[in-house]
């Protein structure tokens, strides 16, 4: 569009301004498949009727959009079609798209959220701590941050709370001699009980034959 190349992929949509030249710049593929559609914007429309269109925009789910043109080129094969069914569907298309810019500012506050409760954990997960008290340090609210960070992570808080803190613990049980009980306290556990619970179920070993595999290896390796 105007010597400017853009590059599609499915699942995209790219909008192209009016009164510029645009085109193919190679050879289309022998299997490509895709929808076009002209249409004029209305006048005079006040602030906060507007949406903002991105210019080319991955869609979250584009079968919604790919509806929308079956049912427009349906209506109109069936002469099914006037002005304002046309229009009416032509701006549920271009919702669709703006919907695309939403969901991806969603997906990168997400993505800020679950960094920054990541490494607030990394670095208080020795202390005694929940998942609350991560969302509290970070002035959110614990379900918005709790589903936020399963997005991202793929894991609850809880979960990732657990992982911090069995890394410290695995680090103890191989460079110290503190008892189970020290262990689990220095790293974030007042339940000693607990602990052993959580480490046999995240290593498939009891925190005892940890330590000893372990010490063994280190023995070998002398």
């Amino acid at each position: 569009e105007g010597g400017v190349p853009y590059r599609l992929s499915a699942g995209e949509t790219l909008l192209l301004a009016p009164g510029v030249q645009h085109g193919g710049n190679a050879p289309y593929p022998p299997d490509l498949a895709f929808y076009w559609i002209h249409f004029t914007l209305a006048r005079g429309q006040r602030k906060g009727e507007c949406v903002e269109i991105p210019k080319h925009v991955r869609l979250p789910e584009p079968e919604r959009l790919i509806y929308l043109f079956r049912r427009f080129l349906d209506d109109q094969e069936r002469s099914a079609m006037d002005r304002t069914a046309a229009g009416l569907l032509i701006s549920l298309m271009l919702c669709e798209v703006a919907r695309a810019l939403r969901h991806k500012a969603g997906s990168e506050r997400s993505a800020a959220w679950a960094g920054a409760a990541d490494a607030w954990m990394r670095a208080h997960c020795r202390e005694a701590i929940t998942a609350g008290d991560v969302a509290k340090a970070l002035g959110c609210n614990a379900d918005y941050l709790g589903r936020e960070f399963r997005r991202v992570h793929g894991m609850t808080l809880t979960d990732a709370l657990n992982r911090c803190r069995m890394g410290v613990a695995r680090k103890m049980l191989v460079e110290t001699v503190k008892n189970l009980d020290a262990v689990a306290r220095e790293s974030g556990y007042s339940d000693a009980g607990y602990f052993r619970r959580v480490f046999k179920r995240e290593t498939g070993m009891t925190a005892k034959a940890f330590r000893r595999l372990h010490a063994r290896v280190h023995r070998n390796s002398l």
